[in-house]
């Protein structure tokens, strides 16, 4: 079965396309392309530098397209992919539970439509066109699903298996809120920042108009910043959660970073 989160982990590179906000929830929806996957030797994905048209016609029929993210302030509490292989269907996925199922569905078609509108961007076959709901590449007739369809449709499961719980996720007890923040800070989930720059820690980035900071840097920021997001009322209780995370007294700079963040210095 396939699974978002490990597919992120691996390296199956997506891209965002728009998000909308639910009260204090946010919806966003997200793709993930052939190009950076298939033709990238670093995506789990990987079949050739220089894929043919029919491995990409192959890949955009079967392999799983578009997916969104809802997220409770920075936490992330469920996403919804929709799977194409070994059968069409949406996986629900609860990453604070670490659980997931399937969910039918019933949108007919042979090719999601942002897949048909990337394979006549990349023209990955020169012959290839569309017209209408159809997208014709190597001889054959696909029926494109539209966007809007599989967006209405992952409405709908947000709503028929109620995943914006008024309720909040977000616990209110101090101590429950350190677990989340400490469960949620772990390799490859919601407030990991620091997985994806691992060997470029001291890489300057520009993080507002002419003002410069390592990734590591930045990252501390964004993890301050998040804890106080998601309720942690003092910094100092941050501080305390990230000696807890880290297994030792914070250092000075980890000290100044989230300070900072938690304060949202560079965003006055």
């Amino acid at each position: 079965m396939f699974d978002a989160a490990t597919a992120q982990t691996v390296g199956f590179n997506s891209v965002s396309l728009s998000e909308t906000k639910i009260g204090k929830f946010s919806i966003a929806f997200n793709y993930y392309p052939l190009n950076n996957n298939i033709n990238n030797a670093r995506s789990s994905v990987f079949l050739d530098s220089h894929p043919s048209a029919e491995q990409a016609m192959i890949a955009a029929i079967n392999l799983p397209s578009d997916f969104v993210v809802i997220r409770d302030s920075q936490v992330v509490i469920a996403i919804i992919v929709l799977v194409n292989k070994p059968k069409r269907e949406f996986l629900v996925i609860d990453p604070l539970k670490q659980s997931q199922y399937v969910l039918p569905c019933n949108l007919t078609g042979d090719i999601c439509e942002n897949r048909a509108i990337e394979l006549f961007r990349h023209e990955f076959e020169s012959k290839s066109y569309r017209k209408n709901l159809e997208y014709f590449i190597q001889g054959r007739r696909l029926k494109i699903i539209p966007i809007k369809s599989i967006e209405n449709k992952m409405m709908e499961i947000i709503r028929s298996e109620k995943l914006l719980n008024q309720n909040s996720l977000i616990p209110n007890n101090a101590e429950r809120k350190k677990a989340l923040i400490i469960n949620q800070s772990v390799e490859n989930r919601s407030l990991d920042y620091f997985s994806k720059i691992k060997g470029i820690e001291n890489v300057e980035i520009e993080i507002v108009p002419d003002v410069y900071e390592t990734n590591l840097n930045f990252a501390l920021y964004k993890w301050g910043r998040a804890t106080k997001d998601l309720g942690i009322e003092t910094v100092d209780f941050s501080l305390i959660i990230w000696q807890e995370l880290v297994h030792r007294n914070p250092t000075k700079q980890e000290i100044e970073m989230i300070r900072s963040g938690f304060n949202k210095s560079w965003e006055k």
